[in-house]
């Protein structure tokens, strides 16, 4: 049976989805999809102008053009309850599964590849998977026959985070590399945990990166990864948020992280990572960190069709979208820079 709201979830996204099931494609969870269209309160509604969901997914969704649909071998995610990851999906994957390649690729765009520190012969006419709501810890992608959760920071947190959630992530299988995004609009950087298990949210977010593709028991051990920040300009250029501190200095803020591993909390260190991995941790992770502004992902966009911005308004202004919704769209566009 065809989704009611179909239309409308095309209209936002800016593109004619022929499978319904089009958000499990690009590891959309069906709940996740069904909130999209709640009411502007909810944090992943489209009508929410402060939504960092909606702003992510238009943004990279039309960076990748959609094209994604049908073109893999099977869906990332299942036709579950749970929207589950597939297991066979990723085990494929980390063999190099052939993917169809783009005619258009914005990814290999000179403003977008630069930002994701990547070599043009990295990224250019190489096929790729872009995946939201990407965790990693989960069985079928961190650990292959391994069960253990507990490698996922250099703190021995696993009992309450036992797995960590990327905005995005874009993969380049035949490179080996996964590109990880995490999106800010007003909101700054977050931290999880109490006392001496405080962790930054993005601090947290490299440690998963470099066990996932350096840890022993990662299928993925193999790979090498990079770390997006993406931001509004202008609360990074005034330095009105506070995750410049560890995107601008990375090695000054890990030393000060490695000072609280050795001396305040050693009750608190993961015995199974710190040990071997920390010393890679800071020297990979220097490199491979980088920020991209909102407005840049749009003079991409604009840069194949100058009036992007302007037909899509037009689009929400023309349909049976109440003024307060096309209002709060703008807005959120207006908040990126975009």
């Amino acid at each position: 049976m065809d989704d009611p709201l179909k239309g409308q979830m095309e209209l936002l996204l800016n593109q004619n989805f022929e499978d319904e099931h089009w958000n499990l494609w690009y590891g959309i969870t069906e709940r996740r999809k069904r909130a999209l269209l709640k009411d502007s309160p909810h944090p992943d509604s489209f009508f929410n102008p402060n939504s960092e969901t909606a702003l992510t997914l238009f943004v990279l969704g039309n960076l990748d053009s959609w094209s994604q649909i049908s073109s893999l071998s099977e869906r990332p995610r299942r036709r579950t309850k749970r929207s589950s990851w597939s297991k066979s999906f990723f085990q494929s994957l980390s063999e190099k599964e052939s993917i169809e390649k783009r005619e258009n690729d914005l990814w290999a765009k000179p403003k977008i590849r630069k930002n994701l520190h990547l070599k043009k012969q990295q990224i250019h006419k190489e096929k790729k998977v872009l995946l939201f709501e990407f965790e990693v810890a989960c069985k079928p992608v961190h650990c292959g026959e391994e069960k253990s959760r507990r490698n996922v920071s250099f703190l021995d947190i696993s009992n309450k985070y036992s797995k960590v959630r990327y905005d995005a992530v874009l993969m380049i299988p035949k490179k080996k590399i996964f590109v990880f995004f995490e999106s800010k609009l007003e909101t700054d950087t977050s931290s999880e945990g109490e006392g001496k298990k405080r962790l930054n949210q993005i601090v947290k977010g490299l440690e998963a990166a470099f066990l996932l593709t350096n840890h022993e028991k990662s299928i993925y051990k193999d790979w090498d990864f990079r770390y997006v920040l993406i931001c509004p300009k202008i609360l990074d250029q005034y330095g009105l948020t506070s995750y410049h501190r560890v995107t601008d200095d990375p090695g000054r803020y890990l030393a000060r992280y490695n000072d609280l591993l050795n001396r305040k909390a050693n009750s608190s260190v993961n015995n199974e990572t710190y040990p071997g991995y920390f010393g890679q941790f800071v020297k990979k992770v220097t490199k491979r960190i980088s920020k991209m502004y909102w407005d840049q992902t749009g003079e991409v966009l604009k840069s194949e069709n100058e009036s992007f911005f302007l037909n899509y308004i037009g689009r929400l202004k023309d349909s049976d979208l109440s003024d307060r919704k096309v209002a709060n769209v703008r807005k959120r566009l207006k908040k990126g820079g975009l």
